[in-house]
């Protein structure tokens, strides 16, 4: 048994919580708030919302409003050099996981003297420059129920030039608000993508060979809240109870994603959509699972992980690996989400060796984290078996 446990985030949790943001003592006098180019943070009054109670505090706010799915380099150096030139000393992400992992990024590359986002990169293209001086005090607030973003350090950044989507490695939040609240709004479908997404977080890490006694605390109860309160979440928006039982699965997510890691299931995804942004990020991991979890289960070095996962997920029988893909297929049928193909997204055949090649070149070193190996051979096979 060995683990290390350093989640040094203050986190408010449940319905309401972020109208208590005022009684929180934020260092500094000027914050920059980053949220999506949508309008959903408008809608929901999430925006409006924080800026009262940052003014009320005296602060004064700046905003970037620039953020979009898959954020890119080029954006994060934008709101980097927002933060920088305007003498900012709170960074507040505000949205999804993009709006989040924007935050994460300006809050740590920010404050270092030389340098743009894409040098502090380790992995693939990046310049691999180490962070040197601490973070801009950092707040993330959750208005999806999906990736997780507000307690953890990982930023996932998309190079249009190089098709490198890639986690960025920089500072933890300091403070985290998870308001179910803020999901009301949210659509069926992005609903679904967004709460499988968290689901596949707490899986994978599951899976992960770094998996410990501390993360499996967090993981399966994240796995079972899920799995029981997704459909409901999906059909009635409205349900209260449900969307907060799934807010607290992706909540533990970030936990999982802290404590163990995602594996290749990730990658190769992130390798799709770093080639068309127009996949959701959800929605490519839902399209690859089966193929993806069955190459584990036929490699038979995790049966019991499986069947565990089987019985987290409603099948409490289970005795065979198997079984968790046909929990699986249940939640994706009860969801709605089972017909998904890659062809709607505008992915063809001819494009797998170069998405298997940018997977390995991009995060290789996450495939050493798989419970069993994934060749390039196998992550083709995979994207074939995911195709139809």
């Amino acid at each position: 048994m060995s683990f290390v446990f350093d989640i040094p985030i203050k986190v408010l949790f449940g319905p309401g919580k972020l109208k208590e943001l005022h009684n929180e003592s934020l260092p500094g006098q000027r914050a920059l708030l980053i949220t999506s180019a949508g309008t959903s943070s408008i809608r929901n009054g999430s925006r409006q919302l924080v800026i009262r109670q940052l003014e009320e505090m005296g602060k004064e706010v700046l905003l970037f409003d620039q953020v979009t799915g898959n954020p890119t380099a080029d954006m994060t150096q934008k709101a980097i050099e927002t933060a920088r030139d305007n003498g900012c000393d709170i960074v507040i992400g505000l949205g999804g996981g993009s709006a989040m992992d924007v935050a994460t990024a300006v809050a740590s590359v920010a404050p270092q003297q030389t340098g743009n986002f894409w040098d502090y990169v380790k992995t693939g293209s990046g310049g691999g420059k180490e962070l040197k001086n601490g973070p801009l005090y950092c707040v993330q607030i959750a208005t999806t129920a999906g990736t997780g973003s507000e307690l953890n350090k990982i930023a996932v950044i998309t190079n249009e030039q190089t098709h490198e989507k890639i986690g960025f490695r920089g500072f933890m939040p300091n403070l985290a608000i998870t308001d179910p609240e803020l999901t009301i709004e949210i659509p069926p479908e992005l609903t679904a993508f967004q709460g499988f997404d968290a689901l596949f977080h707490n899986i994978e890490g599951y899976l992960s060979v770094l998996c410990n006694e501390a993360a499996e605390v967090v993981e399966l109860p994240a796995i079972r809240t899920i799995a029981k309160n997704l459909e409901a979440a999906v059909k009635d928006g409205n349900d209260m109870h449900a969307r907060t039982q799934v807010a607290l699965g992706s909540l533990w997510a970030g936990f999982s994603m802290s404590l163990s890691s995602n594996i290749s299931h990730h990658t190769i995804e992130h390798s799709m959509s770093a080639y068309h942004s127009n996949l959701h990020h959800g929605a490519g991991l839902i399209i690859l699972s089966h193929a993806y979890f069955q190459h584990h289960i036929e490699q038979h070095t995790c049966d019991q992980r499986f069947v565990e996962l089987a019985r987290a997920m409603g099948r409490p029988q289970a005795s065979a690996p198997e079984e968790f893909l046909l929990a699986l297929a249940d939640l994706k049928d009860a969801c709605g989400v089972q017909n998904l193909r890659m062809a709607d997204y505008g992915i063809v055949p001819e494009e797998f060796p170069v998405l298997a090649d940018n997977a390995l070149a991009s995060v290789g070193g996450i495939f050493k984290k798989d419970p069993s190996p994934v060749s390039r051979e196998d992550i083709i096979r995979i994207l074939q078996g995911s195709y139809s």
